[in-house]
């Protein structure tokens, strides 16, 4: 796998501001210039979300407010895969690193 251009204490505040706001079972990965390009230190992130439906505008509008109010230093561009033409996501799909997967909530064990 490509290395992601995010130190670790960059990677810890995105994965805890993804696993605050987005909805159980969505996949989370960086494309474009910090996914393997030539990055700059002013570079954005750019994240695209995988999940079975697309996400919500409150969901979306929340992860912009929590990334506009993080102390991350750059700008982070939030992709719904669903949302995007083919072409775009066949760009997308060619520099994608996976960053995360939000599960949900852990599920109580089944009863016998």
């Amino acid at each position: 796998m490509k290395p992601v251009a995010l130190n670790d204490a960059e990677i810890g505040e995105v994965r805890a501001i993804l696993a605050a706001h987005l909805p159980a079972d969505t996949r989370v990965s960086v494309f474009g210039s910090r996914a393997g390009g030539a990055v700059k230190p002013w570079s954005d992130l750019d994240l695209v979300f995988e999940s079975e439906k697309p996400l919500t505008l409150a969901v979306m509008a929340a992860l912009r407010e929590a990334f506009d109010e993080s102390a991350l230093a750059w700008k982070v561009d939030l992709i719904d895969r669903r949302t995007v033409s083919e072409a775009f996501g066949a760009l997308i799909d060619r520099s994608a690193v996976p960053l995360c997967f939000n599960p949900g909530p852990p599920q109580p064990p089944a009863s016998t």
